[in-house]
């Protein structure tokens, strides 16, 4: 990026502010020891821990050489604990495990309505498409061999009793859309091979979008559902209900046409920050695509022109997809894996609307996930960045061995030649995980991540082929690095936060996590944003007022100190993190002072916008315009003068990841509070 360049980028503000490191360090340590391992609980020989997991994914069809399944994480109970669906196939039933705590689960697919030994299912999403404060179920599965109406046969809509209901399951499949029309060529098989969740059209409902992987022409490659008023009778015994349905909004959407190969994992991404929710998806045998929203209903592909399709095209066999901001810049960066062992590491070099990828795989250490499927960022040790763990594997090839891959962040150990991260290989220091442990390895596709025990590290759910039992690893992690977690709550309750991004000052670093429905593989990570916070640094604080999900007594604590002209100028201690900032889906910001650590706080949305307000005082005065002025100047001096404000994310009015003089005309339009 030219230095001439007049806009500041959010991550180079930080920075010039001395709240990020540049791309330079020393040379990297050879890494030989770790705070932690990735212990398996479920499939454990040994039998040193019995966590009531006990899953195989049962093979539909041999025929179709396809054998593959992903787990979802998330919280389907209100209860505070994550809890696990696992999908399987015709005759045998699907597995939903409440979380008992402990790292002990039940499995009560049966008594919650889920089981459905009938449907062959191999993906899922938790999801509140009804806005009713509770997590509702999608899942997804094979559409069989031959020509045939889609609907019933790839999907079961099951939604979400609530409390009132013990939070059991019915099955609306019938009366929520679906009925699409019949595939138009004959396929030797075909089966759902991706599914993701997001607001595409803009009108604060999450929409459904569903890729088929199948030798059919390309028309019938996808499905785009749009979530509409449904006319017919909701919940009779709940009058403020409203009854939802999806209706196919794919003709005439710009997603019909001949792409070519077969797709897998879809993601919807506002990749370009411009409030309106675009489409990525990983595809085999051909380029990947990155459908941009025009805003009227209709995408636009632009993948090959930001840097996303490198040659040769021969050698695109991308499977899963993981984002994240590994190199906390501030923005998500993607990593894709390749059947080929070339994997896509494509760092996100995006200005305003110029959006920009480079595939740094090589050079950063993340290139080779040998045959990789399901791949996840996470914090493994909660040091502050994230890390790296993908599955490996086909199904049907016992003479190969299949090892899984383990990457450990090296940031801020930046090299030069990458500008941004650098990863090493610890795949032998967590043999569980990696199944170095066995002769050939484990196949597997499936991979999901949440705190699956509450005990402030992530744990890792892994689905595996070939017959073999799912695995539950739990994080082993022995460390005084702290941590925080974060739950959120739209308006009215919804639980409908797919979009949202949380940014978390602690000290001089600045962390972004994003909610995805829909990513890895034919899997969901926990919506449960987690965020590492490093070693202590001082005098333990308390942290301000929050709820504790699922674990009762929240630390409570006083706000930060006020500075210049009211504006914030000290946290209240360095070793806790100084403020965290909510944007919502729709663009409005909120910020809470001091959120405390090592614990979960529920961010309940706020009626009023914080946007803009960079001293933090409820209220937008000449005093924010004043901060923001300096802000955009001057970054260094607005670090040293008002080192607890929001504003380094609040000051970005306009929400497109730049701090400039467009933020001053945003401002003067905001409502005044």
């Amino acid at each position: 990026m030219a230095n001439s360049r007049r806009w500041i980028v959010l991550g180079q503000a930080l920075v010039a502010a001395g709240l990020l490191l540049p791309a330079t360090a020393p040379a990297l340590a050879q890494i030989t020891s770790l705070p932690f391992d990735l212990v398996d609980i479920a499939d454990d020989p040994l039998a040193r821990d019995d966590c009531g997991v006990d899953f195989t994914y049962m093979e539909w069809d041999t025929t179709t050489n396809i054998d593959a399944s992903g787990a979802s994480i998330a919280d389907f109970d209100n209860d505070g604990k994550l809890d696990i669906f696992l999908p399987n196939s015709k005759d045998a039933p699907s597995k939903l495990y409440r979380n008992l705590g402990g790292l002990e689960f039940q499995d009560v697919a049966v008594a919650k309505g889920v089981d459905d030994p009938t449907f062959a299912s191999a993906d899922a999403l938790f999801l509140d498409y009804d806005h009713d404060g509770d997590l509702d179920l999608w899942v997804v599965g094979h559409l069989g061999k031959t020509t045939q109406v889609l609907g019933t046969t790839a999907f079961r809509l099951f939604r979400n009793s609530g409390a009132a209901g013990g939070y059991a399951y019915v099955n609306v499949t019938s009366t929520a859309g679906f009925a699409l029309a019949i595939m138009s060529k004959q396929t030797k098989f075909g089966w759902v091979s991706g599914v993701c969740a997001g607001d595409y059209n803009h009108d604060g409902w999450i929409d459904l979008f569903a890729s088929f992987n199948s030798s059919s022409s390309s028309n019938d490659q996808w499905r785009l559902f749009r979530n509409a008023v449904n006319t017919v009778a909701g919940d009779p015994a709940n009058p403020a209900y409203t009854p939802r349905i999806f209706v196919d909004a794919t003709p005439n959407s710009g997603l019909e046409g001949e792409f070519g190969g077969n797709p897998w994992q879809p993601t919807f991404w506002d990749v370009n920050r411009d409030g309106w929710t675009d489409l990525h998806i990983a595809q085999d045998f051909t380029l990947d695509l990155m459908f941009i929203n025009d805003k009227d209903g209709t995408f636009t592909n632009v993948a090959s022109e930001v840097g996303l399709n490198g040659n040769p095209p021969e050698n695109r066999n991308e499977m899963g997809t993981a984002y994240g901001d590994p190199d906390n810049d501030l923005d998500q960066d993607m990593h894709l894996t390749n059947v080929n062992f070339l994997d896509r590491f494509y760092r996100n070099d995006s200005v305003k609307l110029a959006l920009s990828f480079t595939d740094i795989a090589m050079e950063s250490g993340l290139h080779n996930s040998r045959f990789g499927w399901g791949t996840t960022f996470l914090d493994l040790d909660n040091d502050g960045d994230q890390d790296h763990l993908n599955v490996s594997g086909m199904e049907h090839a016992s003479a190969e061995a299949h090892y899984n891959s383990a990457h450990l962040n090296l940031s801020p150990q930046m090299l030069p030649s990458n500008a941004g991260v650098a990863w090493a290989d610890i795949a032998s220091l967590v043999p569980e995980y990696a199944s170095l442990d066995l002769p050939l390895g484990d196949s597997a596709h499936g991979q999901a991540s949440g705190d699956l025990d509450g005990d402030g590290d992530m744990d890792v759910v892994v689905v595996r082929n070939d017959g073999e039992k799912a695995g539950v690893f739990k994080n082993t992690l022995v460390s005084s690095n702290r941590w925080l977690q974060v739950d959120l709550v739209n308006s009215g309750g919804s639980l409908d936060t797919t979009g949202s991004r949380v940014y978390l000052k602690r000290g001089n670093q600045v962390q972004l996590r994003e909610i995805f429905t829909g990513s890895s593989f034919l899997s969901q990570e926990s919506p449960r944003l987690h965020f590492g916070l490093g070693p202590t640094i001082g005098t333990p604080a308390t942290g301000a007022s929050g709820t504790v999900g699922g674990q009762p007594g929240a630390a409570t604590g006083t706000a930060a100190a006020s500075g210049p002209a009211g504006g914030v100028k000290k946290p209240v201690n360095s070793d806790a993190p100084d403020w965290l900032v909510v944007r919502w889906p729709d663009g409005a910001s909120q910020y809470k002072l001091n959120p405390g650590r090592n614990k979960v706080v529920v961010v309940q949305r706020s009626t009023v916008d914080d946007t803009g307000d960079l001293d933090a005082d409820g209220h937008l005065t000449p005093a924010d315009l004043t901060m923001l002025q300096l802000l955009v100047a001057d970054p260094t001096g607005f670090a040293t003068a008002y080192p607890g404000s929001p504003g380094l994310i609040t000051g970005d009015v306009n929400n497109d990841g730049v701090l400039d003089a467009d933020d001053f005309t945003a401002w003067a339009a905001l409502p005044p509070h």
